[in-house]
């Protein structure tokens, strides 16, 4: 997937850095196998390895020693669960790590959606209560979404105000 991902940059006109291990690659693609060097002057860091928690989390305490401040640190998955997604966008938005227009704008442009999660936020919250109830989970960001705005009346789509306003 991570070959994909260079590509579809590479496609739209981007400059793009691949750290592999090994591998053979087009000219128009730079590469090292040297991730402090890859990710040095970065703006984005997708990460594409294989689907092990633990490398994961490795690769991501790697990315954000060695990345710029304000650099983008995405990962890729085939088998995270979307409502793990759903709740760790709730969580950025209660942290302040960013706001509900880029967050979507990030996810538009990312997965060529129409809408992004914030713009379906009202019936992401009632999954994500039910989820959390269910599976007695921490309530962190369904707590603060309720309290910012459900529980407000900013409702999104249904209301025509919310997360985006």
């Amino acid at each position: 997937m991570g070959r994909r991902i260079a590509n579809m940059w590479i496609a739209a006109g981007f400059p793009v850095i691949l750290c592999e291990k090994a591998g053979n690659y087009s000219s128009a693609l730079e590469t090292t196998s040297s991730l402090p060097e890859a990710v040095k002057d970065a703006w984005m860091v997708a990460e594409a390895i294989p689907e092990n928690l633990d490398m994961k989390i490795a690769i991501m305490t790697e990315l954000d020693k060695n990345a710029p401040p304000d650099c983008i640190i995405a990962s890729n998955s085939s088998s995270l669960r979307s409502p793990s997604l759903k709740r760790e966008i709730c969580l950025v938005l209660a942290d302040g790590a960013s706001d509900a227009h880029t967050v979507d704008d990030m996810f538009k442009s990312w997965f060529n959606a129409t809408k992004g999660p914030c713009e379906m936020m009202d019936t992401v919250y009632n999954i994500e209560a039910v989820y959390s109830q269910q599976r007695d989970l921490d309530s962190t960001a369904t707590d603060w979404l309720k309290k910012n705005y459900v529980g407000k009346g900013n409702l999104g789509a249904k209301a025509g105000t919310g997360l985006l306003g």
